[in-house]
């Protein structure tokens, strides 16, 4: 087994999403830390979560910070309200900005003030892109990339479904050196599986993707919980053993430097 690093991991409860499946899911940081042990998760990314978005109660800020100073394999990640909140969530171990999930277009003033100040203390950005939360055309997605000289990383729909129009995901990738993509949840999976280049884009774009679940999030499709069905894992398992160091750890090593 790889050395392996999840960038997109959560603890909490949140209302499943299925046909199949009535009530909520609840996983403790006891849990996240049994699922690491038992598939070889050297180090986790511990995304805080709005509160504001329905049907989820995840870490928020204070969870994130709280759980991660007991736990060093976790890496603290956090959704400041404001700009000027990111001085002090760093000073609280804050290392990074995410999941940005907002009902507000990626390229609004409140948004572009976090993108600012996140590159003034040199922390990668992760944003949920979908047609709710950071959404935007592909000309709002460049304004801010060229705007702000941080790295970001890209995740949701709003992301994935670039791949399915010719030439827009990788267009991107080949414009803008700060963009990131992140595999996880069903966004990621789905849209790779489903495309018969996918291998050929990961391999490419290798330098430039990172491996992340969305645990404990289940799928859509077969209701199976993200990072212990080992969908993810399996798919970039496929690849050459450059590549699947740079996606399993390397990348995210290097964006926390």
């Amino acid at each position: 087994m790889f050395k392996i690093i999840d960038c997109h991991v959560h603890v909490g409860e949140y209302c499943i999403n299925s046909p199949k499946i009535y009530g909520w899911l609840q996983v403790s940081s006891e849990d996240l830390l049994n699922y690491m042990t038992d598939f070889n998760i050297k180090r986790s990314w511990l995304l805080s979560h709005p509160k504001t978005v329905p049907n989820y109660n995840l870490n928020d800020n204070k969870d994130t910070l709280d759980i991660a100073s007991k736990h060093p394999n976790l890496i603290p990640f956090c959704t400041p309200s404001r700009a000027s909140d990111i001085s002090t969530l760093v000073k609280m171990g804050c290392k990074g900005i995410g999941e940005i999930k907002n009902d507000k277009p990626i390229d609004h003033h409140k948004l572009l003030d976090i993108y600012e100040v996140a590159a003034d203390f040199s922390l990668p950005v992760l944003i949920h892109i979908s047609d709710k939360y950071c959404y935007g055309s592909i000309y709002q997605m460049e304004f801010v990339f060229r705007k702000h000289q941080t790295n970001f990383i890209l995740h949701g729909w709003g992301c994935w479904n670039l791949l399915k129009r010719k030439g827009a995901l990788t267009h991107i990738l080949d414009s803008h050196q700060n963009i990131f993509l992140d595999i996880s949840a069903n966004s990621g999976y789905k849209t790779l599986m489903e495309n018969d280049h996918s291998i050929f884009f990961l391999e490419k774009y290798s330098e430039r993707i990172l491996f992340g679940t969305d645990f404990p999030m289940l799928t859509t499709f077969d209701g199976s919980q993200f990072g212990a069905n080992k969908q993810h894992y399996n798919l970039i398992n496929k690849l050459s053993k450059e590549a699947r160091d740079n996606i399993f750890w390397k990348n995210a090593e290097k964006l926390l430097k």
